[in-house]
């Protein structure tokens, strides 16, 4: 939804599409608009990196080796992405709000999408540095240190009543 142009017509257009009481869920990036990392965020991701990226198992494309996250962090600089404050409060503005979930933070955007393609998952090392890259981002974003930038957003279509 962070991708749409017109994100009110294409959600309008979703509302009048279901039933009374249909359901709408999105899994939705929520983090800052035009993946405007932090610092902080940099900083930590870059060192994770560094730590997993000179890992073997991990490390087996060389024109990576070298590479650290706040260069490739302006890969997706250029992307669009609508704030999180528009597209929660438009959904809800259309939608009774079942449920939202947030999870996932900038490590997901900043280190995975970039290792997961050289990880095995048969190698029970690589599995297990994945594993601790999303463990150690629960617990940052569970100090506070670190925010959620995704959202599983369940929203129900609101009964019409006809007079």
């Amino acid at each position: 939804l962070s991708h749409i142009r017109n994100l009110d017509i294409f959600l309008r257009n979703a509302k009048d599409a279901l039933r009374d009481g249909g359901v709408i869920i999105a899994l939705e990036y929520i983090g800052p608009a035009y993946f405007q990392w932090t610092e902080q965020e940099i900083s930590i991701a870059d060192m994770l990196y560094k730590a997993f990226n000179n890992h073997s198992d991990l490390s087996a494309n060389s024109d990576q080796q070298s590479a650290n996250i706040s260069a490739l962090s302006n890969e997706r600089s250029g992307e669009t992405a609508v704030s999180s404050d528009i597209v929660i409060p438009l959904l809800q503005k259309l939608f009774d709000s079942v449920a939202v979930k947030y999870f996932g933070g900038p490590l997901y955007d900043l280190i995975l999408n970039k290792i997961l393609r050289r990880v095995d998952q048969e190698n029970e090392k690589d599995v297990m540095l994945i594993k601790t890259i999303m463990q150690c981002e629960q617990i940052l974003i569970g100090k506070g240190i670190l925010e959620n930038h995704y959202a599983m957003i369940i929203g129900k279509k609101r009964v019409t009543h006809i007079e």
